[in-house]
């Protein structure tokens, strides 16, 4: 939000692309930047967000935002409703889905509209989970770095935008796999 601070006194349009969505596949492989920092769709996602927050804060602005997408994966997200654009502009509470394997590969899914500062405890306790025993993985991920399923009694605490839940995201609980020894 500090960009639009920054810009919007002096321009009456933002022009953008998605911010550190780049990689070698559009750079070639003699780059030094070998990936993306996060995946396209959680950066149009949060872009999309930021600016309907700043624009809230700022009514009597006429600066515009023009956010080019030239990435097909986005794009596709976009024009097939999965990425609901007017929901991101106008709604503050997010809406996402739990899904809950079980041991038997049975699969439950619920969809969730919570504010982002909620933590994953009160998730966890509305579906019944017990932190021990399940682990929680996000999707899209928030960063092509961060690790993919992580326990739950270690991030109960952390709210829905720590965890990188935006609008659209999955939460995926499972149970974890029991280690076999391959003697």
């Amino acid at each position: 939000m500090d960009l639009f601070d920054r810009v919007t006194t002096r321009y009456r349009c933002i022009r953008m692309q998605l911010l550190a969505a780049g990689g070698t596949d559009k750079l070639g492989a003699s780059s030094h930047r070998t990936k993306r920092t996060y995946p396209e769709r959680f950066a149009f996602i949060q872009i999309v967000r930021a600016w309907a927050v700043w624009r809230n804060s700022h009514p009597d602005s006429d600066c515009r935002l023009a956010l080019y997408v030239v990435l097909d994966a986005v794009y596709h997200d976009i024009i097939s409703g999965r990425i609901d654009v007017l929901e991101l502009l106008s709604c503050r509470d997010m809406r996402f889905f739990a899904e809950i394997v079980s041991d038997a590969g049975v699969l439950e899914r619920r969809l969730f509209q919570m504010m982002p500062d909620t933590p994953l405890n009160e998730i966890v306790r509305q579906l019944q989970l017990s932190s021990e025993h399940w682990t929680v993985e996000v999707t899209p991920p928030p960063s092509l770095e961060a690790p993919a399923t992580i326990s739950l009694r270690d991030r109960l605490a952390e709210t829905l935008q720590s965890l990188g839940v935006v609008p659209g995201s999955t939460l995926h609980f499972r149970r974890p796999q029991p280690h076999t020894s391959s003697e």
